[in-house]
């Protein structure tokens, strides 16, 4: 997938995803592989892997796994 715009994401828990995405807000349950910017909200449910770099304005992680970095936009 190339760089995408959306205004919403939702990743199901048995659903993996390879990209470079900017996005609203976010609801990941399952995995991704990549760049993610979320200008508003992340959710991370306790199912997801998130592999790559993510950008956050805010964030609620229920033990997700993450492997990469991930920092706050600001």
């Amino acid at each position: 997938m190339q760089n995408q715009k959306l205004e919403h994401l939702y990743i199901k828990s048995n659903a993996f995803l390879v990209g470079n995405i900017e996005v609203d807000n976010a609801i990941i349950a399952g995995s991704f592989d990549g760049s993610l910017t979320v200008n508003e909200v992340l959710y991370l449910e306790s199912s997801a892997v998130i592999k790559g770099k993510i950008l956050y304005n805010s964030i609620s992680n229920d033990g997700a796994k993450i492997i990469g970095i991930i920092k706050p936009i600001n």
